[in-house]
This record gives C-alpha cells, sequence and structure tokens, in this order.
C-alpha cells in the first residue's frame, strides 16, 4: 500500500518474445525432430522440422581447424 492512502497504479507487463533456447526445449518436450532453427532479422523463430542433413563444409569449420581457403 502506498504511504499516501492511494495505490500504485499497475504498469502493464511487456509480453516478451521467446527465445531460442525456448522454443528448442518446447520441440524436444513435444518430441518434434527437427532439422534446424532460423532466426531472422526481425526476431522471429523459424523451425524446419524433419531429418537434420548432413553438416556442409562452412567458414565455421574454417575456424574450428584454423584454415583458410
Amino acid at each position: 500500500m502506498a504511504a499516501y492512502g492511494y495505490a500504485k497504479p499497475e504498469r502493464e507487463r511487456r509480453e516478451r518474445k521467446p527465445t531460442l533456447a525456448s522454443v528448442a526445449k518446447q520441440a524436444i518436450k513435444a518430441g518434434i525432430e527437427v532439422a534446424r532453427y532460423e532466426v531472422e532479422p526481425d526476431g522471429k523463430i523459424v523451425v524446419v522440422t524433419g531429418k537434420p542433413s548432413p553438416a556442409k563444409h562452412s567458414s565455421w569449420d574454417d575456424l574450428e581447424t584454423g584454415t583458410r581457403q
């Protein structure tokens, strides 16, 4: 209760965006087989279902091994 006999107005709670981790946990809990997750620039998370395809050579592989082409 406020000190002067009036109640503080309740602040509206801002709705939060789901995180990639929370979406992944929900997919696992639901038993959905996920091929990949895509995060768009506006923050939208897209879940692509199906079997994951074999990994292709990427620039991340170069960073891990220390090689450049």
